[in-house]
């Protein structure tokens, strides 16, 4: 099931995060406001401009593991659910997601996160960027428009040839090793 953008998820679904430091004076004038200019100093922190063009997606998201780790298990990352599932051919997966988007006549795109310093950043920020403080989750995430206000559901068709059975998240860390030691065993060299 993929989500849309929720209203508090902070920057996510901006398309674009200014530092009050990068403004110059900043106009705004409505016909039953009036016009207000307010200083870079006047800011209480960054601008950011959200259009329906950005928000208008339904999100997957994963944690990926892309480098060996002795442990994945994050007291934030629990906050998620009680259970994992694990992708064991991601390429397989992303084909499925792939023919299911296709097949619903949506556009689709999978790729990492990657995260910013939301005290220093200015710049286009889109579905796939997010602040630093939740670099933790190392997430992927399959993005899919038009989006719709409720949930969107793709059939992808049964995933149990590619994916384990539902673990208890809690005992992440017990059921695989993402260690160096194993990465090198495995011929995965970090």
């Amino acid at each position: 099931t993929l989500s849309p953008f929720p209203a508090e998820a902070g920057h996510e679904g901006a398309h674009n995060m200014i530092q009050s430091r990068d403004v110059g004076n900043f106009t705004f004038e409505h016909p039953l406001v009036g016009k207000f200019t307010a200083a870079p100093k006047d800011l209480a922190g960054p601008v950011v401009i959200r259009l329906n063009r950005e928000s208008d997606v339904n999100v997957f998201c994963m944690f990926a593991l892309t480098l060996p780790q002795r442990s994945i298990d994050h007291p934030d990352n629990r906050k998620f659910g009680e259970g994992f599932v694990l992708v064991l051919n991601s390429e397989e997966f992303l084909k499925r997601i792939g023919v299911a988007v296709r097949l619903a006549n949506l556009r689709g795109e999978a790729r990492m996160v990657e995260y910013f310093d939301e005290e220093k950043y200015s710049g286009p920020v889109g579905s796939f960027l997010k602040s630093s403080r939740f670099k933790h989750q190392s997430e992927f995430r399959i993005v899919v428009s038009p989006g719709v206000r409720d949930f969107r559901e793709l059939v992808v068709g049964s995933l149990e040839d590619i994916t384990t059975p539902v673990l208890p998240l809690a005992e992440i860390d017990q059921h695989v090793d993402f260690s160096e030691e194993k990465a090198r065993e495995s011929g995965l060299d970090a």
